[in-house]
């Protein structure tokens, strides 16, 4: 993932590592509630219009994804289908892949660094989503009052799937 970061009207790309944080609403919209958080360093602005994900968390019968300390998560919009392989540090890799159905094995994701990572792991066992869900995800600009500006999205639950 790469972060744009301006200073003054020029720009510099620079790699960033997502990083998830659960805020507690209260019954507030998530978008108040981040821009109350980020009130005292940051102005908050919409980035964008919001837009609903399908979201699967796949992993073999017996968990050995989990147990090597790792998740892999789809997401699928209206023009979007990724494949996020996390580590418990946080390290990530993701692929770009449509039309796949699961359970299969993970041969069945395009060749490269995802596959690659995974292949070892799951040996001949498939792959399957163990969770789904829905949400929301909503872009917001925040701009450091002094100078830089990054970008980050809300994504709310909207309803938890069956698998």
């Amino acid at each position: 993932m790469s972060l744009l970061l301006r200073y003054l009207g020029s720009g510099s790309l620079v790699n960033a590592t997502p990083h998830d944080f659960v805020l507690p609403c209260d019954g507030k919209p998530p978008a108040d509630v981040v821009r109350a958080a980020l009130a005292p360093r940051f102005t908050v602005t919409a980035g964008g219009r919001a837009r609903t994900l399908r979201l699967a968390w796949l992993d073999t019968f017996d968990w050995r994804l989990y147990h090597a300390g790792l998740t892999l998560a789809h997401t699928t919009g209206s023009r979007t289908s990724d494949y996020t392989l996390t580590s418990e540090n946080g390290d990530q890799i993701t692929a770009e892949a449509s039309g796949l159905r699961w359970p299969a094995l993970a041969d069945t994701l395009p060749p490269g660094p995802l596959r690659t990572r995974l292949l070892p792991i799951t040996s001949v066992r498939a792959l399957l989503p163990v969770a789904r869900a829905a949400a929301t995800r909503e872009p917001l600009t925040a701009l450091e009052k002094k100078f830089t500006e990054a970008c980050t999205q809300i994504a709310r639950p909207v309803s938890p799937e069956k698998s």
